[in-house]
């Protein structure tokens, strides 16, 4: 094939053609080919002559690698037959058995004609006038070589061996250590010094996820066979005994060539003996992990080589090959599996230092390609087209993501480390240079914070440079990997660290980004990072504005030091994060970026009425209104910008503050006008009041003293753009508007002045510190918060769906309330205040539900037919309220079995204690008062009613939430309404006693004229009780008294009758006729009870035991049924029978009533509902306060709008 004899040709001519860059990847590694043999492909590429020795030396140590342990795993035939092969190398593949000694023989007979080829190229060069250096690592031929064994060589070595001496061969590679360049140098610092990681990891073991020998793979090979020294003393041991005889290793390969003392001790202090540090290499893992480190440092080297560097398919396949490596599920279960086997890929030096090395290099390569395509331009040129020539890039990006990712997972587990560490000396040496010292390639590599962040913003580099060609975000950058490395693991960076990402990664990121990809990158590129930087930044700048330190020292580094020292350090890290946010803010809202936003802004000011337009149609060429639209900014907050304080930030950040004041009036959008007039205007006026005591001002005048002027007037043009953009621009326009923004400004600052100045409240808690600005914040915010406690009240129903849910909370809410609030998706932080308020409501809701469903319960019991008894079993009767499904219940409410429960305990109990269907259907009434008294006495369901809470404020304003709702309480007599309704209760509890039931006649007259008597000092307490909560008591009190009398007549007059032996005698007679008739088959349902001969028993019965008195039915034909049990009761005589059927019952009944009385208290007062509905009755009387914004839509200028 034409194709295969090209690059077979051009790479016997020096391998010239494998350096086109435009080769394709397909080419690299072919569909279906394995990693193994990607591995071998890899190390025939780089084993090519007319390559420099360093590149050759690493294709060396990968065949060696590879015939050591990898024989079983070699498909040689089919990567021989796939590669692009001169006639020699193909010769000695097809051996039928490889030995080492025929590898180093195969590459020493190129040495001679590749060191001719370098001395002619270095002489054309200085001919041509430009001196072509040699590297550090460049050889010259020995002159007197050395002698070597060379018995047991395959005899096709031999023949090489005489005509070009593998004595050279092996002299060669035998020196290379001590002439490669310093990249390639294997000689580890000392390791006495252990990493920084592996100290900090709990001081667990990692043996097992390490490579533990130093020179594991160092080209230093010994004489006698070329073993090098991580072999000694290993033999022959192989998984698979069958590779040892493939190697033909003979004993006298095992000599030992004296390892270094420091490597022995290396050795010695970390494993049992090299034959264990052997076995346990040649897991899979670690396999995967020393072949990273050998093509790792390959690709360093090829790209050291000017005239390499073109050789774009070597570059691509080992590429390939290293992306194969982390898609290994080994290379998966071994390091990636958790943060400790993590860890144990991080602390290799080996690995650490080679992957530095890489990235630095991707770096590199890549930065000087898209320069050379760009023209050399400072900044590329979008007409680059870089990324459609070249597959390197392409594989490049998921290798810098990985890695990437590995770093970060250090942040983000939480294990041990401390990789801050941020000392005061560090510190110090920064504030005075704006950098940390430079340190070494070892003292570097054995820093976590500093190899950590070399790789990280090498690594984010490459993205920046990537992002910068023609087409990189249609086929190069990959968007799924890109997000998911770096925009969903900002919670855990340090602002240092976010803020390089910021500045390498995300603004060329939103520079670069086409119009159509804005679906596909901003939201989840960006709503991530804003998120946290409004919760995190809100809360440094808050605490750094009013308490003088930035308290979130985590995300400042853990400086420790002298306080001074650290507090100015977590200063400037604080300015230069904010800075960078303003940057991003300064690029979002670029011209480029909005291109409709100028027109815009210029309508709002010269119409007279702006047509409305919605955020869509706003969003199409504007991507502040795009990431609006999407509710990128889920709490938009001044101190994103840092309050505008730092005029360096402020500077970039206002361009963003005028784009969302001229959106927010243009879409009349309510979130964005009250963030303009509740957030950025009073910080404005605060700012501009230089000689008012604020901590804004104060902050401003310190930070900007050399440029104070300056950052004055650009707020002032702020504030200006505010009050013309909101005024009504038909009443005022030219200088008359001019003259009256001076004049309304001016009386904004008379009236914070005069606000500062007021004196500290006498009900603002005695434990806080007062602060003007802060009770400020609070009274803008109150009207608001009384609206969201306001709908929450209203949705009663709250326990169908989980309104704890935010987004089931979003769809509920009403769409006035919603759009008034500019609330436009379930991330607006109003919707996690209202689920606070909703925990509390709850608690009320499930209460209302509970009593309604025992009254309706109790009343279902009561009517249900046929009758249900108290001595039905609790299964049978929910058994019958199954069949009827009556009524509906769920876990919110309560269980029909304590219905069941307190009907035949606490009703039946007493209130009927001897069943007859005539009995309940003249009882119904007066069970039904009880069983609804009960009801509304039942506390299984305790709650708080709902009312403002200080816990739904933000920490710092709740002091004055507390000083609100005390004033509020204060104003309704909250406190004396508490007492009296405490007293009643006494008072009820008092006339439990019966001491006061003779007065109960009393109540009929006026109640202004009902005295305590003035001698007993009980009733003088009770003096001080409403009138009207005393005559509800005595009302209710009468009727207690009369079930007294109604039983004890009862009681009396029964035992009367059964003194009286004629009576008895007349009795039994109407008993036995009563009996004849069914009077006493009560659980007959065909019974007729309504039939006229019970009816006139009935009265017989009445007019015989009760004669001359009133008394109840029910009662009557309780006596028939008490009477006929105790005639029946023959070994017992009638007093006994009668103490046994009426009296015990009725003491018992007696005994109950008085608790009974006071657990069914149950009024309806003024008192009671204030208590009851404190919100309603209290906090929202007369309306929801008045929102204190500032009046700009005036245009009168008066004193009343003003202030």
């Amino acid at each position: 094939m034409d194709g295969a004899a090209s690059p077979q040709a051009s790479a016997e001519a020096g391998g010239a053609a494998d350096l086109d860059p435009r080769r394709p990847a397909a080419a690299a590694v072919e569909e279906g080919q394995g990693y193994v043999d990607s591995l071998l492909r890899v190390s025939l590429q780089l084993l090519r002559k007319g390559l420099p020795y360093e590149i050759r030396r690493q294709g060396l140590k990968l065949m060696l690698h590879l015939l050591r342990y990898r024989w079983d795993e070699l498909h040689i035939s089919r990567a021989v037959d796939g590669t692009s092969l001169p006639a020699d190398m193909k010769d000695l593949f097809s051996l039928p058995h490889i030995t080492e000694e025929d590898v180093l023989a195969f590459v020493g007979s190129n040495i001679t004609a590749y060191s001719v080829e370098q001395k002619h190229a270095r002489e054309e060069g200085n001919q041509d006038g430009g001196a072509t250096q040699p590297s550090s690592g460049s050889y010259i031929m020995p002159s007197t070589p050395s002698t070597y064994m060379t018995s047991g060589l395959h005899p096709w070595a031999q023949k090489n061996v005489e005509s070009l001496g593998l004595s050279v061969a092996l002299s060669y590679f035998h020196d290379l250590p001590t002439r490669q360049p310093s990249f390639s140098s294997c000689s580890a610092p000392s390791f006495a010094r252990s990493n920084d990681i592996s100290c900090t990891t709990n001081h667990k073991k990692l043996d097992d996820n390490l490579i533990l020998c130093p020179r594991l793979y160092c080209t230093s090979f010994p004489l006698h066979g070329s073993v090098p020294i991580s072999w000694l003393r290993l033999g022959t041991k192989f998984p698979n005994g069958n590779a040892a005889k493939s190697l033909n290793l003979n004993p006298e390969h095992e000599i030992n060539t004296g390892v270094t003392e420091g490597a022995t001790e290396f050795v010695d202090d970390r494993n049992p003996g090299i034959e264990g540090t052997m076995s346990g290499y040649q897991e899979k893992g670690q396999l995967l992990l020393v072949e990273h480190n050998i093509l790792s440092e390959a690709f360093v080297n090829v790209t050291s080589f000017p005239w390499v560097q073109d050789m774009e398919y070597l570059l691509t396949n080992i590429l390939c090959t290293l992306n194969e490596i982390w898609n290994q599920s080994d290379w998966e279960d071994k390091y990636m599996h958790s943060i400790y086997c993590l860890s144990g890929l991080l602390d290799n030096y080996q690995f650490r230092r080679t992957v530095c090395s890489l990235v630095k290099s991707f770096e590199k390569l890549l930065g000087n390609r898209i320069l050379e395509s760009a023209g050399f331009r400072e900044e590329p040129s979008v007409s680059a087209d870089y990324v459609y020539s070249s597959t390197l890039p392409k594989l490049m990006l998921p290798l810098i993501l990985r890695i990437l990712n590995c770093i970060q997972m250090l942040w983000s587990e939480p294990i041990s480390y401390d990789l801050s560490r941020l000392t005061a000396k560090k510190i110090k040496f920064l504030l005075e240079n704006g950098k940390l010292p430079d340190s070494d390639e070892a003292d570097m590599l054995q820093n976590s914070e500093t190899w950590s962040q070399k790789i990280r913003e090498s690594g984010y580099n490459v993205i920046r440079l990537c992002a910068s060609v023609k087409g990189a975000f249609y086929g190069l950058l990959d968007r799924p990997s890109i997000i998911n490395v770096l925009a969903e693991n900002v919670s855990s960076m340090e602002f240092n660290h976010l803020g390089k990402l910021i500045e390498l990664v995300f603004i060329p990121l939103v520079k670069n980004c086409p119009r159509d990809c804005w679906d596909e990158w901003m939201v989840g590129l960006l709503e991530p990072v804003f998120s946290y930087c409004e919760e995190i930044l809100y809360y440094a700048w808050f605490t750094f504005l009013h308490g003088g330190r930035a308290i979130v020292r985590p995300y400042l580094g853990n400086p420790s030091g002298p306080e001074e020292i650290v507090s100015q350090y977590e200063k400037e890290i604080l300015l230069k994060f904010t800075r960078s946010i303003s940057d991003l803010l300064g690029v979002l809202a670029s011209e480029r970026l909005n291109s409709g936003l100028s027109l815009l802004s210029y309508r709002l000011k010269t119409s007279t009425m702006a047509d409305i337009q919605d955020l869509k149609s706003i969003s199409s060429n504007s991507i502040i209104g795009y990431l609006l639209l999407h509710n990128c900014f889920r709490r938009l907050s001044m101190y994103l910008f840092g309050c505008l304080a730092d005029y360096q930030a402020a500077e970039n950040a206002l361009p963003f503050c005028y784009s969302l004041i001229h959106i927010a009036k243009a879409t009349n959008n309510e979130r964005l006008n009250q963030f303009v007039l509740d957030e950025m205007l009073p910080t404005i006026i605060l700012l501009l009041g230089v000689d008012v005591k604020s901590a804004i001002s104060q902050l401003s005048s310190s930070l900007n003293s050399t440029t104070q002027e300056v950052a004055r007037n650009n707020v002032t043009c702020l504030c200006r753009e505010i009050y013309e953009v909101y005024m009504d621009n038909q009443v005022i326009s030219g200088e008359g508007l001019s003259d009256h923004f001076k004049d309304w400004l001016a009386k904004e600052l008379e009236y914070i002045r005069m606000r500062a100045s007021h004196a500290v409240p006498e009900d603002f808690p005695k434990d806080d510190v007062w602060n003007w600005e802060l009770n400020e914040e609070f009274e803008r915010y109150l009207p608001t918060y009384m609206k969201m406690l306001e709908e929450v009240d209203a949705m009663d129903d709250c326990l169908e769906d989980d309104y704890l849910d935010e987004e089931i909370l979003f769809e509920k809410l009403r769409p006035e309330f919603k759009s008034g609030y500019g609330i436009d998706s379930c991330r607006h932080p109003y919707l996690y205040t209202m689920t606070c308020m909703f925990q509390r409501k709850i608690p009320v809701v499930c209460s209302q539900k509970h009593i309604k469903f025992l009254s309706q319960c109790l009343n279902r019991l009561i009517t249900l037919k046929p009758y249900v008894k108290r001595t039905d079993s609790l299964g049978s009767i929910l058994k019958r309220l199954r069949e009827i499904r009556e009524p509906q219940y769920d876990m919110w409410q309560s269980d029909p079995a304590s219905a069941v429960n307190i009907f035949r305990g606490s009703i039946l109990y007493y209130w009927e204690p001897q069943f007859h269907p005539l009995i309940r259907e003249g009882h119904k009434k007066l069970l039904k008062t009880i069983a609804c008294q009960l009801a509304l006495a039942d506390d299984s369901v305790p709650f708080k009613p709902l009312e403002p809470h200080p816990g739904d404020f933000l920490e710092h304003l709740r002091p004055y939430a507390c000083m609100y709702i005390k004033r509020k309480k204060k104003e309704f007599e909250y406190s004396r309404i508490e007492g009296q309704v405490g007293l009643h209760e006494e008072f009820d509890n008092y006339l439990a006693t019966g001491k006061l039931d003779h007065r109960i006649n009393e109540f009929s007259c006026p109640k202004d004229d009902f005295e305590f008597a003035a001698n007993d000092s009980v009733n003088i307490r009770f003096s001080k009780l409403n009138r009207d909560l005393i005559a509800m008591s005595f009302e209710r009190r009468a009727k207690f008294v009369e079930w007294e009398d109604q039983m004890s007549l009862y009681s009396k007059c029964l035992a009367s009758v059964l003194e009286n032996d004629e009576m008895k005698v007349e009795l039994g007679n109407l008993m036995k006729m009563l009996k004849e008739a069914g009077f006493f088959n009560v659980d007959d349902d065909r019974e007729d009870w309504d039939n006229k001969f019970f009816s006139e028993s009935i009265d017989q019965f009445n007019k015989m035991v009760f004669p001359g008195q009133c008394v109840d039915k029910c009662l009557v034909i309780r006596g028939i049924m008490d009477y006929e049990k105790i005639s029946h009761m023959m070994d017992v005589d009638w007093q006994d029978a009668f103490k046994m059927v009426v009296s015990n019952r009725n003491k018992l009944w007696k005994e109950n009533l008085r608790q009974f009385w006071m657990t069914t208290r149950h009024y309806k007062h003024d008192y009671y509902d204030i208590l009851a509905q404190p919100l309603q009755q209290v906090f929202l009387k007369g309306g929801v306060p008045k929102p204190s914004t500032f009046k700009l839509f005036c245009s009168c200028n008066c004193c009343s709008c003003a202030n």
